[in-house]
Protein backbone atom coordinates (compact mmCIF):
# COMPACT_ATOMS: atom_id res chain seq x y z
CA UNK A 1 0.00 0.00 0.00
CA UNK A 2 2.77 2.67 1.02
CA UNK A 3 4.37 1.53 -2.86
CA UNK A 4 0.81 2.62 -4.34
CA UNK A 5 1.29 6.03 -2.66
CA UNK A 6 5.03 6.57 -3.28
CA UNK A 7 4.23 6.39 -6.88
CA UNK A 8 0.92 8.23 -7.26
CA UNK A 9 3.56 11.11 -5.35
CA UNK A 10 6.19 10.47 -8.06
CA UNK A 11 3.53 10.97 -10.49
CA UNK A 12 1.38 14.04 -9.04
CA UNK A 13 4.67 16.18 -7.96
CA UNK A 14 6.15 16.71 -11.30
CA UNK A 15 2.97 17.23 -13.08
CA UNK A 16 2.23 19.68 -10.10
CA UNK A 17 5.34 21.46 -11.08
CA UNK A 18 4.94 21.47 -15.02
CA UNK A 19 1.08 22.89 -14.01
CA UNK A 20 3.00 25.72 -12.41
CA UNK A 21 5.83 26.12 -14.89
CA UNK A 22 3.11 26.07 -17.67
CA UNK A 23 0.54 28.44 -15.65
CA UNK A 24 2.13 31.45 -16.49
CA UNK A 25 1.66 30.74 -20.62
CA UNK A 26 -2.06 30.57 -19.84
CA UNK A 27 -4.79 32.28 -18.77
CA UNK A 28 -5.95 32.50 -14.59
CA UNK A 29 -8.18 29.20 -15.47
CA UNK A 30 -5.25 27.68 -16.11
CA UNK A 31 -5.52 23.65 -17.52
CA UNK A 32 -3.69 22.03 -14.58
CA UNK A 33 -4.17 22.69 -10.87
CA UNK A 34 -3.24 21.14 -7.97
CA UNK A 35 -4.80 20.92 -4.35
CA UNK A 36 -3.14 20.83 -1.18
CA UNK A 37 -5.19 20.61 2.30
CA UNK A 38 -5.10 19.62 5.63
CA UNK A 39 -8.62 18.45 7.34
CA UNK A 40 -10.05 17.70 10.82
CA UNK A 41 -12.57 15.25 10.75
CA UNK A 42 -15.28 16.22 13.03
CA UNK A 43 -15.35 14.36 16.78
CA UNK A 44 -11.64 13.83 16.23
CA UNK A 45 -8.70 15.52 17.26
CA UNK A 46 -5.96 13.89 14.74
CA UNK A 47 -5.68 15.70 11.26
CA UNK A 48 -5.37 14.11 7.77
CA UNK A 49 -4.86 15.68 4.72
CA UNK A 50 -5.25 15.20 0.77
CA UNK A 51 -3.19 16.32 -2.15
CA UNK A 52 -5.49 16.12 -5.79
CA UNK A 53 -3.88 16.80 -9.30
CA UNK A 54 -7.04 17.97 -11.74
CA UNK A 55 -6.82 18.77 -15.14
CA UNK A 56 -9.56 21.25 -16.92
CA UNK A 57 -12.27 19.75 -19.22
CA UNK A 58 -14.21 22.46 -19.86
CA UNK A 59 -14.47 26.08 -17.92
CA UNK A 60 -16.49 25.02 -14.54
CA UNK A 61 -15.32 21.11 -15.20
CA UNK A 62 -12.42 18.90 -13.99
CA UNK A 63 -11.39 15.84 -13.26
CA UNK A 64 -8.23 14.47 -11.42
CA UNK A 65 -6.46 11.95 -9.07
CA UNK A 66 -5.55 12.09 -5.63
CA UNK A 67 -4.30 10.38 -2.20
CA UNK A 68 -5.76 11.18 1.33
CA UNK A 69 -5.10 9.92 4.60
CA UNK A 70 -7.88 10.40 7.63
CA UNK A 71 -8.45 9.31 11.19
CA UNK A 72 -11.83 7.77 11.18
CA UNK A 73 -13.74 4.18 12.09
CA UNK A 74 -13.96 2.33 8.93
CA UNK A 75 -17.42 0.16 10.04
CA UNK A 76 -19.31 -0.09 13.18
CA UNK A 77 -17.09 -2.26 15.49
CA UNK A 78 -13.66 -0.43 14.92
CA UNK A 79 -12.54 2.22 16.80
CA UNK A 80 -11.13 5.65 14.25
CA UNK A 81 -7.88 4.51 12.84
CA UNK A 82 -5.65 6.51 10.08
CA UNK A 83 -6.90 5.11 6.75
CA UNK A 84 -4.89 6.03 3.41
CA UNK A 85 -6.47 6.39 0.33
CA UNK A 86 -6.42 6.99 -3.33
CA UNK A 87 -9.10 8.41 -5.46
CA UNK A 88 -10.85 9.86 -8.73
CA UNK A 89 -11.93 13.30 -8.40
CA UNK A 90 -14.55 15.05 -9.90
CA UNK A 91 -15.00 18.82 -9.38
CA UNK A 92 -17.80 21.78 -10.71
CA UNK A 93 -16.49 25.24 -9.98
CA UNK A 94 -19.57 28.05 -9.70
CA UNK A 95 -18.41 31.35 -11.03
CA UNK A 96 -14.93 29.67 -12.79
CA UNK A 97 -13.51 33.00 -13.95
CA UNK A 98 -14.25 35.09 -11.05
CA UNK A 99 -12.42 35.79 -7.82
CA UNK A 100 -15.06 34.24 -5.52
CA UNK A 101 -15.72 31.04 -6.52
CA UNK A 102 -17.62 27.62 -5.03
CA UNK A 103 -16.90 24.20 -5.45
CA UNK A 104 -18.63 20.90 -5.38
CA UNK A 105 -16.63 17.64 -6.04
CA UNK A 106 -16.90 13.95 -5.39
CA UNK A 107 -14.09 11.25 -5.08
CA UNK A 108 -14.14 8.06 -5.46
CA UNK A 109 -11.51 5.18 -5.01
CA UNK A 110 -10.21 2.77 -2.27
CA UNK A 111 -9.67 2.52 1.34
CA UNK A 112 -6.54 0.71 2.45
CA UNK A 113 -6.78 -1.30 5.94
CA UNK A 114 -6.54 -4.26 7.11
CA UNK A 115 -9.93 -6.34 8.34
CA UNK A 116 -10.71 -8.12 11.64
CA UNK A 117 -11.78 -11.45 10.32
CA UNK A 118 -13.21 -12.79 13.76
CA UNK A 119 -17.39 -13.35 13.90
CA UNK A 120 -19.30 -11.35 16.65
CA UNK A 121 -22.49 -10.93 17.22
CA UNK A 122 -25.00 -8.44 14.82
CA UNK A 123 -27.43 -9.09 17.67
CA UNK A 124 -28.99 -11.61 19.35
CA UNK A 125 -29.13 -14.29 16.37
CA UNK A 126 -26.54 -13.44 13.71
CA UNK A 127 -23.00 -13.62 14.10
CA UNK A 128 -21.32 -11.40 11.19
CA UNK A 129 -18.10 -10.58 10.66
CA UNK A 130 -16.02 -8.27 7.85
CA UNK A 131 -14.92 -10.56 4.64
CA UNK A 132 -12.77 -8.29 3.33
CA UNK A 133 -9.67 -6.05 3.94
CA UNK A 134 -10.16 -2.42 2.46
CA UNK A 135 -13.00 -0.47 1.22
CA UNK A 136 -14.43 1.58 -1.56
CA UNK A 137 -14.13 5.23 -0.49
CA UNK A 138 -16.85 7.77 -1.88
CA UNK A 139 -16.34 11.64 -0.51
CA UNK A 140 -18.26 14.74 -1.53
CA UNK A 141 -18.01 18.04 -0.55
CA UNK A 142 -18.86 21.64 -1.39
CA UNK A 143 -16.32 24.64 -0.40
CA UNK A 144 -15.12 27.93 -0.99
CA UNK A 145 -12.38 29.21 -3.35
CA UNK A 146 -10.70 32.64 -3.50
CA UNK A 147 -8.76 33.28 -6.63
CA UNK A 148 -5.72 35.34 -5.26
CA UNK A 149 -2.82 34.89 -7.68
CA UNK A 150 -2.16 35.71 -11.31
CA UNK A 151 -1.65 31.83 -12.01
CA UNK A 152 -5.15 31.29 -10.31
CA UNK A 153 -4.34 29.78 -7.02
CA UNK A 154 -5.88 31.09 -3.70
CA UNK A 155 -7.26 29.20 -0.57
CA UNK A 156 -10.20 27.90 0.28
CA UNK A 157 -12.28 26.16 2.66
CA UNK A 158 -14.35 23.07 2.10
CA UNK A 159 -16.89 21.18 4.32
CA UNK A 160 -16.19 17.11 2.99
CA UNK A 161 -18.08 13.70 4.29
CA UNK A 162 -15.61 11.30 3.83
CA UNK A 163 -17.38 7.64 3.58
CA UNK A 164 -15.98 3.70 3.66
CA UNK A 165 -18.39 1.27 2.31
CA UNK A 166 -18.18 -2.72 3.10
CA UNK A 167 -19.84 -5.48 3.07
CA UNK A 168 -20.71 -7.24 6.04
CA UNK A 169 -21.30 -10.99 5.79
CA UNK A 170 -23.79 -13.06 8.51
CA UNK A 171 -24.61 -16.55 9.63
CA UNK A 172 -27.92 -16.93 11.59
CA UNK A 173 -27.60 -19.15 14.75
CA UNK A 174 -31.85 -20.00 14.12
CA UNK A 175 -31.87 -20.85 10.71
CA UNK A 176 -28.05 -22.22 11.03
CA UNK A 177 -27.38 -20.83 6.85
CA UNK A 178 -25.10 -18.09 6.04
CA UNK A 179 -27.09 -14.20 5.08
CA UNK A 180 -26.61 -12.38 2.33
CA UNK A 181 -24.02 -9.78 2.82
CA UNK A 182 -24.98 -6.43 3.17
CA UNK A 183 -23.70 -3.51 1.96
CA UNK A 184 -22.39 -0.89 4.99
CA UNK A 185 -21.27 2.47 5.04
CA UNK A 186 -19.62 4.64 7.74
CA UNK A 187 -17.69 7.88 7.85
CA UNK A 188 -16.80 11.13 8.65
CA UNK A 189 -18.07 15.04 8.37
CA UNK A 190 -14.56 17.33 7.83
CA UNK A 191 -13.42 20.87 7.81
CA UNK A 192 -10.32 21.45 5.43
CA UNK A 193 -8.05 23.77 4.89
CA UNK A 194 -6.18 24.32 1.80
CA UNK A 195 -4.21 25.86 -1.09
CA UNK A 196 -4.88 25.49 -5.14
CA UNK A 197 -1.56 26.11 -7.05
Amino acid sequence: MKYALIVLLTVLLPIGASAQKHSSKVDTTGKHSLYGDLALPIGSSFPGFSITYNYKLTQPFRVGIGVQGYKFSPNLDYPPKFIPAVFVDLRVTAWSRKKNQFVAFMDFGMNFYKQDKSFSFVDTNTLGHYAHNNGFDLGIGLGYFRRMTKRGGGPYLMFKLITNWYNTRGYSIVSEQQEIGLLNMDGSPTIAIGFKY
